[in-house]
């Protein structure tokens, strides 16, 4: 006997119900599944894009190409986070940046009067013409103080006279810091430090970004690297100025290095390197896209 335990039976007065006839109803009218538009199924019960691709119709047994299906991005594909020409542009400007900076320390012979070019500052000095020549020009020599001359005056003033070689920043300023002006005295103390900062900045960015330039991965804190270049090369200029003694009238005589006006001005080096970390900056805030279009 079989078992009728889950059966049912419908009478009449359940037929005559108005919440039967509505059941009937939306059941009659439930629509067939369907497969997902754009979709085709393949072994193993998963789906995928539909390619354009040539198949046999077995009808006419002539080769006939399928529809072209525009792919459409779907939630498991993602855009590259890196754009890898923004990547290696602040690439090479870090490069360039430490370059400038490890060949103003080096100042090697080879390179001859291009070393001018690569200082942080510049020794102006007015020559006195002969008196008995009215007519002779007031003439000046320029010194060019490299950041080899910042750096070893500031390790010459904790390791004495171990360290030989005369250096301007130590006679001018460390060696008689101790009777400075408190502004004067943390601009001598600033601008070796920052100088060194800014160079090993600019050395680990160097390698973020060639690193970066390998991988699509986001990199983290990576504008922030440039804003720190930025940040320390202005700040050495401004402690150059306040080495200077100039007033702040005087600013744009100080950065002017077509005009030998000022007693010091800023070297072409330390400009070249603040316009380098500015570029270094634009180029990092569009390296990345953003995380929305990213997803």
């Amino acid at each position: 006997m079989s078992n009728r335990a889950n059966e049912y039976l419908v009478t009449k007065r359940d037929m005559s119900s108005p919440y039967y006839k509505s059941y009937c109803e939306s059941r009659a009218a439930r629509k067939p599944a369907q497969l997902p538009a754009n979709r085709s199924p393949v072994i193993g019960g998963s789906y995928f894009d539909t390619d354009p691709e040539e198949v046999v119709n077995e009808n006419q047994g002539k080769k006939v190409k399928k529809e072209k299906v525009k792919r459409q991005r779907t939630k498991g594909t993602m855009k590259r986070a890196r754009r890898g020409f923004m990547v290696f542009l602040v690439m090479l400007f870090a490069l360039l940046y430490v370059a400038v900076g490890a060949l103003s320390f080096l100042q090697l012979d080879m390179l001859g009067d291009y070393n001018s070019y690569l200082g942080m500052f510049t020794k102006v000095e007015e020559v006195v013409p002969d008196v008995a020549d009215e007519e002779a020009e007031v003439e000046y020599a320029t010194t060019t103080i490299g950041a080899n001359d910042v750096i070893m005056s500031f390790a010459k003033m904790f390791m004495g006279d171990s360290i030989e070689g005369d250096y301007y920043f130590y006679s001018e300023c460390l060696e008689l810091i101790d009777g400075a002006e408190i502004m004067n005295m943390i601009a001598y103390y600033a601008l070796p430090v920052v100088m060194v900062l800014g160079l090993v900045v600019a050395l680990i960015f160097f390698i973020r970004a060639l690193v970066s330039l390998c991988t699509p991965k986001r990199r983290k804190l990576f504008v922030l690297s440039s804003v720190l270049m930025l940040v320390l090369s202005i700040v050495g200029i401004l402690c150059g100025f306040i080495w200077s003694g100039l007033e702040f009238a005087d600013a744009m005589v100080y950065l002017n290095v077509m005009e030998l006006a000022a007693p010091m001005q800023v070297g072409y080096g330390y400009l070249i390197m603040t316009v380098l970390s500015l570029l270094a900056l634009i180029a990092s805030l569009f390296a990345f896209r953003s995380k929305k279009k990213v997803q």
